[in-house]
């Protein structure tokens, strides 16, 4: 099959090997660490967002035995603690952890807290309207002050009418912002990877130089008021995952682990044949981080950035 064609296949997830934090069932486990000021954290009952939320919440300091892990999402099996027995949870938000590797013995295992504080390092400079999915939930929820319901009211006007291409109008940042966000997300993780201080900082230089210009651009499409939060929130979460799946690439050496980074759901805004271009067009953007960082100069990045390019006008309006 030609690398074109392979842009457009999924692949099915693997999760994190770790036989050295794994308990006698041979299963790794986690404690949570997150959720302290809200009673432990937000349990789904699927691994997607948009799944129905549990009732009840995970209590701080539960140990859990991890059944399946999808990207940042952890399917488990609650071993003490309280809240739902089974179900979904996000390990972390992007401003800090919400669930950590542990052996078993409850010890914290790798990655180590360094490791850990880089990458949170790194995603303090995504400057987002909410601090993260789940309070951006439940502020929804709460209901809020009369302009949170003005707001609401605007985006389901924008959501009632679903869009089968980009607007001209936010095209060209929404296009700069999706790729920025896919550098910041490699270059962070990168930073949690590296073995030496020098290495860790340099990356933590360029993601927050990635996040400066991605920021650029989300505020100009922001300023549209064109598409919603919750539109904007799953194409920033899609680039995130491409970002995760270029590290994978780098470190097994297949620029095929990018090409077939994981489709999340459409947003509601947003036709399913668009997003599937979209979701195209960023794995594209993976492959050319990958091709940059395996070959010299521009002869890697050039032509994959030209394709990312060329993929993503067709998502967008003619003027």
């Amino acid at each position: 099959p030609s690398f074109h064609s392979l842009l457009g296949r999924s692949s099915a997830p693997c999760g994190m090997d770790g036989a050295d934090a794994a308990g006698p069932s041979g299963c790794p486990r986690w404690e949570v660490v997150g959720g302290e000021d809200r009673g432990g954290v937000l349990v789904r009952e699927g691994c997607e967002l948009s799944s129905p939320r549990c009732l009840e919440r995970l209590s701080t300091g539960s140990i859990i035995e991890e059944l399946y892990l999808q990207e940042e999402r952890l399917h488990y099996r609650r071993l003490t603690g309280t809240g739902p027995e089974e179900g979904w949870i996000s390990i972390r938000l992007e401003h800090k952890e919400l669930a950590v590797r542990v052996d078993a013995h409850g010890t914290m295992a790798t990655p180590s807290e360094a490791t850990a504080g880089a990458l949170a390092l790194a995603d303090e400079f995504w400057k987002d309207e909410v601090e993260g999915q789940e309070q951006a939930e439940d502020k929804f929820e709460d209901g809020g002050a009369r302009e949170d319901h003005k707001e609401e009211d605007w985006e389901a006007e924008l959501e009632a009418r679903c869009l089968e291409m980009l607007p001209c109008r936010v095209g060209q940042d929404l296009k700069w912002f999706v790729w920025n966000q896919i550098w910041r997300r490699f270059n962070a993780k990168l930073a949690a990877l590296a073995k030496t201080h020098k290495d860790r900082e340099k990356r933590l230089g360029m993601a927050q130089e990635d996040a400066e210009r991605m920021n650029v651009h989300l505020r100009a499409v922001e300023a549209t008021r064109t598409l919603s939060g919750r539109t904007l929130r799953q194409i920033k979460q899609q680039a995130e995952v491409v970002g995760d799946a270029t590290v994978r690439s780098i470190k097994e050496g297949k620029w095929l682990i990018a090409a077939q980074a994981k489709a999340l759901d459409a947003p509601k805004q947003l036709d399913a044949k668009l997003w599937a271009e979209y979701v195209v067009a960023a794995r594209s953007a993976g492959v050319a981080v990958f091709f940059s960082c395996t070959l010299p100069g521009k002869v890697g990045e050039q032509p994959h950035k030209d394709y990312f390019v060329d993929r993503w006008s067709m998502l967008v309006e003619k003027r």
